[in-house]
């Protein structure tokens, strides 16, 4: 990934939680996308696995937090968060069974974080910013 999917303040959602795992999960894609080429199966495997978790809390996380603050908008972002761990769990699938694509590794860590933090998530900044964290 490029410089400009390194963790700034301009990502910031405004909730200490949800920030601190934005920028776990922009390190991890950083380091995905920045060895996956060099890496053997099984590391790659298990750092997707990595990949895979830390999706799996921080969307847990941030759905118990938008859905506790009455996010008006929460069954889209919802969808969204379903969308990409279905990506996810296809790129796993696919990487376990050989038919591993690592063409699509640098969109797919894209999307997972940088341009859903930037797209979908900084849509609730304001309104939990209303909320009084």
């Amino acid at each position: 990934m490029s410089p400009e999917s390194a963790w700034s303040p301009a990502l910031s959602v405004g909730h200490p939680i949800l920030d601190a795992q934005h920028e776990r999960l922009l390190l991890l894609c950083n380091r995905l996308f920045g060895s996956a080429d060099g890496m053997n199966e099984g590391d790659l495997i298990a750092l997707l696995n990595d990949l895979a978790a830390l999706v799996h809390e921080h969307f847990e996380t941030e759905e118990r937090v938008l859905r506790e603050f009455g996010y008006p908008h929460f069954k889209t972002h919802q969808a969204e968060h379903d969308a990409l761990r279905g990506r996810l769990t296809d790129l796993l699938y696919a990487t376990i069974h050989d038919r591993f694509d690592i063409a699509g590794l640098p969109q797919l860590a894209r999307d997972l974080v940088l341009n859903h933090v930037r797209d979908c998530d900084l849509g609730y900044k304001r309104f939990l910013a209303r909320t009084s964290l």
